[in-house]
This record gives C-alpha cells, structure tokens and sequence, in this order.
C-alpha cells in the first residue's frame, strides 16, 4: 500500500448538526459540501456526496442478532417464576 492509498482509505464524510439547527455535510478533501434543514434530508446529501465519489462501495452490513442470553430481560420476573427457583 502506497501513502497515496493510506491517504484515500482515511477520507471522512461527516453530518454536522450546526448552532441554528441545519446538518452540513463535510467532505475530509472537498470541506462543506452542502447544508440541509433536517438531519434526514441531511443522511440524503451524504448519500449523494458518497455516491459521487469514485470507487466508493458501502458494505451492506446487518447487525447480529445478540444470543438468547446475551438479551437483558425487559421485565422483571413473573412471580410464579420467583416461587419455582425458591
């Protein structure tokens, strides 16, 4: 890998929430590259911006689905359940 490469593999694109409430889209080579009212319309400008860029690939990338026991429980336990353990 050549430092041209290094270079290219750290380019940022990033969605800024600025004071008066717009998202600004801001390119680590070009800097700001456009604002947008809402932070969806936002996402949306940066869609584009990454789309325009040459070679770009965005991975389609799923979460894993946490193992049965790795799951906080979301209510307490029923209290026949409390009565079974004693």
């Amino acid at each position: 890998m050549t430092d041209a490469d290094a270079e290219e593999s750290n380019r940022e694109i990033q969605l800024i929430e600025n004071e008066g409430g717009w998202w600004t889209v801001v390119d680590s080579e070009r800097g700001a590259v456009g604002d947008a009212p809402t932070k969806a319309a936002g996402l949306t400008l940066m869609e584009q911006v990454i789309d325009d860029i040459d070679d770009s690939i965005i991975p389609d990338v799923e979460p894993e689905e946490p193992m049965e026991d790795d799951r906080p429980e979301k209510f307490p336990p029923h209290p026949s359940e409390l009565e079974d353990s004693e």
